[in-house]
């Protein structure tokens, strides 16, 4: 029988490798970075402070994690307005 710490890293490979979000569910942060997200930890809660990211949610006491439909909605939005730049610099 795995450990939970086990789980936890196969589930971490799983999404890493896989390269995309699961269905549903959440992400605690050694999940989102780097397999997911850009950028580092510090940036990470520089942003969620500047209220450029959506905030975790407290599972537990020592455990945060960020719902799957919050990154996916932060990626689209991300997406939506690099797409928009895009054209608005082609169109001038």
């Amino acid at each position: 029988m795995q450990r939970k710490s086990e789980k936890r890293e196969a589930h971490a490979q799983q999404v890493s490798t896989q390269g995309h979000l699961p269905a549903v569910g959440y992400l605690r942060q050694s999940q989102l970075i780097p397999a997911i997200l850009p950028f580092s930890g510090s940036t990470l809660w520089r942003k969620i402070n500047a209220g450029e990211f959506p905030k975790p949610v407290k599972l537990s006491t020592r455990v945060t994690a960020w719902r799957v439909e919050d990154i996916r909605n932060w990626m689209t939005a991300v997406n939506d307005l690099s797409s928009g730049a895009q054209q608005e610099a082609q169109a001038a």
